[in-house]
């Protein structure tokens, strides 16, 4: 199971291997990161090349600069690729409708919760830290990829 780190920030970067966390969306359409965060090439999506924008919960609009295909390893071992819409957010949200259309179910519980494969019946934990379910992402390990923006 993850680990809770109580006080540690959303987004942070732990020095010990690119441990990165991300944010469970459900109201999310797109799987989004801030410019930057991953050092996967940004590609030019069908959304950025039209200048289309996200509408935020305030009504405000998000630009999107591209795509980025981020491979990780979760904290049980499991290679994932997932896509990340790279926007004008603060940090990363994955998308749980994203989640669901690609297979997976999302459970969600008082302390955190799992991702399961339909196929596989792997699964991925993530926990509750105050109001949001968070996901941690290994980056900079993860088995059969390459090193992010090589």
């Amino acid at each position: 199971m993850i680990k809770d780190t109580p006080g540690a920030l959303v987004g942070e970067v732990k020095r010990a291997g690119k441990i990165l966390e991300a944010v469970l969306d459900s109201g999310a359409e797109e799987s989004v990161a801030p410019f930057g965060f991953f050092e996967a090439p940004v590609v030019p999506s069908a959304m950025s090349r039209v200048g289309g924008k996200y509408r935020a919960a305030n009504g405000t609009r998000i630009k999107n600069f591209g795509q980025q295909k981020v491979g990780f390893s979760s904290a049980e071992g499991h290679k994932c690729e997932m896509p990340f819409q790279v926007a004008e957010v603060e940090r990363p949200l994955v998308s749980v409708a994203h989640l669901t259309s690609a297979g997976n179910q999302v459970i969600f519980e008082e302390h955190g919760g799992s991702i399961v494969n339909n196929k596989t019946g792997k699964s991925i934990q993530f926990v509750r830290r105050g109001g949001v379910y968070i996901m941690t992402m290994n980056v900079g390990a993860a088995p059969g990829f390459p090193r992010q923006g090589k």
